[in-house]
């Protein structure tokens, strides 16, 4: 079985983990971590606890970062190379990509579900004013 972690700087991921659970329902293999105002000690730190954590519940992690380069990345980053490849990441993450992959979890490899989510996202992304 695989997980989602979505983590954010401030309160980002929780208000998707919020979204995702109103259009989805309950969504007991979504989790989240916030990166706030107690730092990135407290952030690696509980990081660590959650990966640990989930790493003896599931089989695979589909880790979702809001911003490449950021704390939340870097410090998953960590755990990516430390993994046997069941640990993967995506950047920029955005309401679609979470509940295109999500139903899927138990049916489609962890590969096959990085790459719908970064189809999806970049889909998501439109102009409008284009369509106008």
């Amino acid at each position: 079985m695989k997980a989602i972690l979505l983590t954010s700087h401030g309160q980002f991921c929780e208000g998707l983990f919020d979204a995702v659970q109103m259009i989805l329902g309950e969504t007991p293999h979504l989790y989240t971590l916030a990166l706030d105002d107690k730092g990135v000690e407290h952030f690696s730190h509980a990081l660590n606890l959650l990966i640990d954590e989930l790493n003896q519940k599931y089989d695979s992690l589909l880790i979702f970062c809001d911003l490449k380069g950021g704390t939340p990345y870097n410090q998953s980053l960590k755990h990516v190379f430390q993994s046997d490849g069941n640990i993967k990441i995506l950047t920029g993450m955005n309401l679609p990509m979470i509940l295109e992959v999500y139903p899927q979890l138990e049916t489609t490899d962890l590969d096959d579900l990085v790459q719908k989510a970064s189809e999806i996202g970049k889909q998501a992304i439109t102009g409008i004013n284009e369509f106008l």
